[in-house]
């Protein structure tokens, strides 16, 4: 059975700050504690107070701006092309600083085989 090779296409920033929300919003939910119910902090929560850069390199939480005012920030296009027989292959999409305009969801783009 042969699959169609799927072209996906996505704005970096903007999925970085999906992704900085929802661990942000998940780690926040959950609780965690040894066995004699004392606290513990997530991974998450000892790099967000160590400022490590992996953590708060372009993330808006620590930024201290506006989830709307980071999707909004000139980014580029990134696309993964999958393909059932060979595999897939990312690709960065031509063109840097594309502004983009944030109303609650990500920027799809649309990509077509060649």
């Amino acid at each position: 059975m042969t699959i169609s090779p799927l072209m996906i296409g996505f704005f970096v920033n903007q999925v970085l700050c999906e992704l900085d929300f929802i661990v942000n919003f998940f780690d926040n939910l959950i609780k965690l504690t040894d066995s004699k119910g004392e606290a513990i902090k997530s991974a998450y929560k000892r790099a967000s107070e160590n400022k490590a850069d992996d953590l708060i390199t372009n993330n808006y939480l620590f930024l201290d701006i506006s989830k709307k005012e980071f999707m909004e920030r000139p980014d580029k296009g990134f696309g993964v092309y999958i393909d059932s027989i060979n595999g897939f292959k990312e690709f960065e999409i031509e063109g840097t600083g594309i502004k983009n305009q944030y109303n609650g969801t990500i920027a799809e783009i649309n990509l077509k085989f060649q």
